[in-house]
């Protein structure tokens, strides 16, 4: 989804639009099931003796990773429905257009699609940014050759 959020704005080819918003208003089903599991699970402790600050960069890390999980799709629905353009996943209604009796789209609130647009847009480069540092924190741990993965998959492993 990022990568054709970047494709489509760099080179400035919409084509892929429906299908972007479509897949995004899925996610956001998805995503808010992922956020209610995260909030009744604990984070994980720290899988070796390391500082403070590093624990709480990586617990901030994860924080904002699940925030942009849903300030993306909300932001990208929010833009297309108060720019006038509605919602339509893969060619099914949901949110209709707001036109006027000429056909022509009008927008609901041009100030709100403003400020959504922005949000979706720095989001997407904010969410990759993100991404990149908890890939990196990921190769740490290999390098380190601490049993993260297994963690994650829930088998129980020795924390040093």
């Amino acid at each position: 989804m990022l990568a054709l959020g970047v494709y489509m704005t760099e080179f400035k080819d919409y084509s892929f639009y429906s299908l972007h918003k479509s897949i995004g208003a899925i996610l956001l089903i998805f995503v808010i099931l992922r956020i209610y599991w995260r909030f009744r699970n604990k984070f994980f402790e720290p899988i070796t003796n390391q500082s403070v600050l590093l624990t709480r960069c990586a617990h901030s890390i994860q924080f904002l990773l699940i925030t942009m999980t849903l300030v993306m799709p909300v932001s990208g629905i929010a833009m297309s429905y108060f720019s006038g353009n509605g919602l339509k996943v893969f060619d099914v209604e949901i949110l209709a257009r707001n036109i006027d009796d000429f056909g022509k789209k009008l927008p609901i609130d041009g100030s709100l699609a403003s400020l959504f647009h922005e949000v979706h847009h720095y989001g997407g480069y904010i969410f990759i940014a993100l991404i990149l540092i908890h890939i990196f924190a990921a190769i740490r741990h290999i390098y380190r050759k601490e049993n993260f993965v297994q963690r994650i998959l829930g088998k129980n492993i020795e924390i040093k």
